[in-house]
């Protein structure tokens, strides 16, 4: 519930500023949701700045490796559908991030 929460202000937030013209307009890149992603948040990042991404899985994983997009790979232990996964991003993260980047987990389902 927190991190629902705590994506929920931050959706608000911008929501409130774009619709006062208070972003910056500024060059995004469209994340896709990939093999065994059923939720995936937000859908677009800046490159060069820190990211953070909220996904949840299609289904159950015992092991499981999450990745983005060649720039992001780790290993997970007790995946759950009801449960978001927090993927931190820092800034050389996402300047290297290629266009069109998509984001998948692989591993061995329950």
């Amino acid at each position: 519930v927190d991190t629902v929460a705590k994506v929920g202000e931050e959706a608000g937030r911008n929501a409130a500023l774009y619709g006062q013209g208070l972003l910056p307009k500024t060059h995004t890149i469209l994340l896709r949701r990939g093999r065994n992603v059923a939720g995936l948040v937000p859908q677009e990042i800046v490159p060069g700045e820190p990211a953070t991404l909220y996904l949840r899985v299609s289904e159950p994983f015992a092991r499981a490796k999450v990745h983005v997009a060649g720039i992001y790979e780790k290993n997970h232990v007790g995946l759950r559908p009801a449960e978001m996964v927090e993927i931190r991003l820092p800034p050389e993260a996402t300047a290297e991030l290629p266009p069109n980047p998509e984001v998948w987990v692989e591993g061995e389902p329950v």
